[in-house]
Formats: structure tokens, C-alpha cells, sequence
């Protein structure tokens, strides 16, 4: 069954958009203005990808035709750091409604307009396409260059000493170990993550639903039950794809709980959250749940209803894993409906791509093996840079006390040379007032003498 790759780049997009959150007319009306009236263009493209980031919760087709109005124009000049925020929101977009090719190919052209960056705000958008890219190769099943990626996108962030970034990548790696199924391996990672995000961080649903994904892989629902409700209970359209992963799990646990009615209201809830994302493959997954249920409850015409609108989705995309689980509900139910000719022909078909999953299972365990060497290599190499990041930072604390000592010790010394300064003053006044008191007396007597 596949696994879900859980809110690893929408949250990310929503931590890099919080200020966009709350739809703003008069804002909106701004940008339009600026399109139409500006002559910078600038202004203009970058007025675009603000624009798409403000449809962004309405519609991903919107975030992705403002994004690459905006890139068409930084591209023509180029614009490279505006040329590249916009390949990543496009990225972003084609993620999100199950494109990964097309996402891929996004970040990737992003990145070459960033090679020779060295400003914060470029290399922000450059952690954030190293993270784009990391995404897309994992939902392609290239787990061992999505590791890659976000190794690399860490490292950035580690050394820039951007944490929103860092905790977000360690979240995307957690997700990757829970492909390659390391399910103990990525409950660390999101336990110690649970300690370090607070409720009220933008991307505070990385915790709540990776941990519900990772228990439910571990077979402890109740813990899954517990973690994907949480995630439910949050508000905002910013955990919009989160909702609809931890409606989907939840109908999975449903139906293996023999929870029939609350696997329907599950499912259905997905659905309807992953077709306003216009996220297809995601709910070709929710409809093969839906029809598993109905195929529980003997309904098979109402599972054949939804076994066949998986089937025309998930053959559209030559969707391999969401095809396979489709036709071998669609042949459980023309066998049950007594239709031989019909379930042989599924079979059949089911067979030809069974064989595929198999060797994309043979692959899936190679990956793992070099996933696993080259994970080792990667996580010391993290370190040695975390090491030399944290001896740099320790030396430059050093020099700082060192100066702060030297500036404490010089104003310590001044004040004591000024309060030696102005008491050798104060004695010399005082030593000149008497000699000039000495003096007046004399003087005084021998005005007395004189008369």
C-alpha cells in the first residue's frame, strides 16, 4: 500500500506564505494595480507570485497561473532571484495536484538562475528548490536523491541558520525514512521535533499527522487515532492537504476496524479536501478506499461506481500503485456481480501491473540497501558541518567575551585614572587654597606691622 508522502513541501509553502495567510481584498486590489499601472518590471513580476500566494488556499491553479505570469517576466530579463521564487511556487503547485514530473522539472530550473548566489534572500529560495526538488524525486520513488536534496537543503539551513527551514527538512528526511520504511528511524525524528515546535508555528501539522502516519505503520492505532483527531482539531486553510491525508489514514484504520460508517464519513472527507487541491492521484486513493468499504458491506454496485472513477483518474496519470489497487477492486466486484469475461480481463491487466509493483519492489529493497550506505555518509557529513558550524560559533563567542573583557577592563581602567585624576585635582585645589590662605595671612600681618 502506498504510503503517503505527508505535508513535505504545503506545509513548507505555507511557512514561506504565513504573511498571506488571511485573505486580503485591499491588498489584492494593490497587486492588481501595480500589474496594471507599473511600469518596473520588477514590481509587476513579483506582484504576480504575491498574487498567487494569495490564491493559494483557494486554488492551486491559480497559485500556479499567477507564478509563472511572474516567471515569464523575471525570465525575460532575467530576474534571477524573482525568476527563481517563481519556479518554486510553480513547483509547489504541480506538487500538490500530483504532477511530480512537472514539480521536478520546476525546481530544477529554479536552482540555475541561483548558482551564483550569495545574498540571504536568494539563498532562503535556494534551500527552499533544494527542498522542492528533494519532494519531487521522493514522490517519484528516488528516495536515495531525495535524500540527497534534502540533505543538502539542511545543510544550508544549518549554516544560514534558518530554523524554520531546518525543522521543516528534518520533517521531509523523517518522511523519506518512512518510504523506506525506517518507521523507528523517522518516530525519532518527529518526536524530537514535537519537542522543538510549538502549537503556534506555521508548520506546527508536520508533528500531529507524520506522527499518526508513523504509529499507524507501526500498528499502534489508537496512537495514530490520537495524532491524526489533533491534526483535525487545528484551523486554517494552511493544513488544508494535511486534513485530507489524516481523513484518508483514519479511513483506512476505520475499515480495519470493521468501522464501517466513520470509514464512509472518512473517506468521504478526503475526497472532498484533495478535489479542491485538485490533487487526483490523492483521491483515486480516498475512492479505492471508499469502494474496499462497499465491497465489506456487499454493496458492490455502489464499490463499482467508485472503483471505476479510480480506475479512469489513475489510468489518465499511469499511476501504477493507485491503477493496481483500483483493478483488483474492480475485479473482486464483476466476479461478485457475476461478470467472468470482465473480472478475467481485470485480472489480467492486474497481473501485468502486479509484475511492475514487484519489481518496484525489488528496486524499493536496492534502494534501501544504497539508500542506507549513502544515509550514513550524508547524516556524518551533516555533522562535521553542524560541528564546524557550532566551532565557528563558538569561536566568534569567544572573541566577542574577549573583546567585551578587553572594553569592561579599559572602562574600568579609565574610571579609576579619571577618579585618581580628579582627586590629585581636588588635593592640588585644596593644597593651593591653603598656600593662598597662608599667604593672605601673612600678608594681613604685615599689613598690621605696617600700621
Amino acid at each position: 500500500m502506498r504510503i503517503f508522502l505527508a505535508v513535505i513541501f504545503s506545509v513548507f509553502l505555507c511557512s514561506k506564505s504565513y504573511a498571506y495567510l488571511q485573505p486580503v481584498d485591499t491588498t489584492r486590489a494593490q497587486l492588481f494595480e501595480i500589474i496594471h499601472n507599473s511600469s518596473s518590471d520588477s514590481l509587476i513580476s513579483n506582484a504576480y507570485i504575491e498574487l498567487g500566494i494569495h490564491y493559494r488556499y483557494a486554488s492551486t491553479d491559480s497559485l500556479y497561473k499567477y507564478a509563472e505570469l511572474g516567471y515569464n517576466l523575471a525570465n525575460k530579463r532575467p530576474i534571477n532571484y524573482l525568476a527563481a521564487r517563481a519556479s518554486f511556487y510553480m513547483s509547489s503547485a504541480n506538487f500538490l495536484r500530483g504532477n511530480y514530473d512537472q514539480a521536478l522539472s520546476n525546481s530544477q530550473t529554479g536552482l540555475t538562475y541561483l548558482t551564483d548566489a550569495t545574498d540571504t534572500l536568494s539563498i532562503r529560495v535556494k534551500a527552499d528548490l533544494y527542498q522542492a526538488e528533494g519532494t519531487a524525486f521522493g514522490s517519484l520513488g528516488s528516495y536515495d536523491l531525495s535524500l540527497e536534496k534534502f540533505f543538502i537543503a539542511l545543510n544550508i539551513a544549518e549554516m544560514m541558520g534558518f530554523e524554520l527551514h531546518s525543522r521543516v527538512t528534518r520533517s521531509n528526511i523523517g518522511v523519506i525514512y518512512q518510504r523506506l520504511e525506517w518507521y523507528e528511524r523517522a518516530l525519532e525524528v518527529f518526536l524530537q521535533l514535537e519537542t522543538e515546535i510549538d502549537e503556534t508555528s506555521p508548520v506546527f501539522v508536520i508533528i500531529p499527522v507524520n506522527l499518526g502516519l508513523t504509529y499507524y505503520e507501526l500498528g499502534d492505532f489508537e496512537k495514530a487515532k490520537e495524532h491524526l483527531h489533533h491534526v483535525l482539531t487545528l484551523t486554517g486553510a494552511v493544513y488544508s492537504r494535511a486534513f485530507g491525508i489524516s481523513h484518508y489514514k483514519l479511513g483506512q484504520i476505520y475499515t480495519q476496524e470493521q468501522n464501517f460508517d466513520d470509514a464512509i464519513s472518512a473517506f468521504e472527507a478526503s475526497i472532498e479536501v484533495f478535489k479542491k487541491l485538485n490533487n487526483q492521484l490523492e483521491t483515486v486513493q480516498s475512492l479505492n478506499g471508499l469502494a474496499k468499504v462497499y465491497i465489506e458491506l456487499d454493496n458492490y454496485p455502489t464499490a463499482l461506481k467508485f472503483a471505476t472513477q479510480g480506475y479512469e483518474i489513475s489510468s489518465r496519470f499511469n499511476a501504477l500503485p493507485q491503477t493496481t489497487e483500483t483493478l483488483q477492486n474492480l475485479y473482486i466486484i464483476a466476479k461478485a456481480l457475476g461478470k467472468p469475461t470482465e473480472a478475467l480481463s481485470y485480472h489480467e491487466e492486474y497481473k501485468l501491473l502486479a509484475d511492475s509493483m514487484l519489481s518496484a519492489k525489488v528496486n524499493l529493497s536496492s534502494a534501501k540497501m544504497e539508500t542506507e550506505y549513502n544515509y550514513k555518509k550524508r547524516e556524518q557529513e551533516l555533522l562535521l558541518a553542524q560541528q564546524k558550524t557550532q566551532l565557528i560559533n563558538e569561536t566568534t563567542i569567544r572573541e566577542q567575551r574577549a573583546l567585551l573583557a578587553g572594553i569592561v577592563v579599559a572602562l574600568i581602567f579609565s574610571v579609576i585614572t579619571l577618579i585618581t585624576l580628579y582627586r590629585n585635582y581636588k588635593q592640588k585645589r585644596e593644597s593651593n587654597y591653603l598656600l593662598s590662605l597662608r599667604i593672605n595671612q601673612q600678608n594681613y600681618q604685615r599689613f598690621l606691622v605696617f600700621f
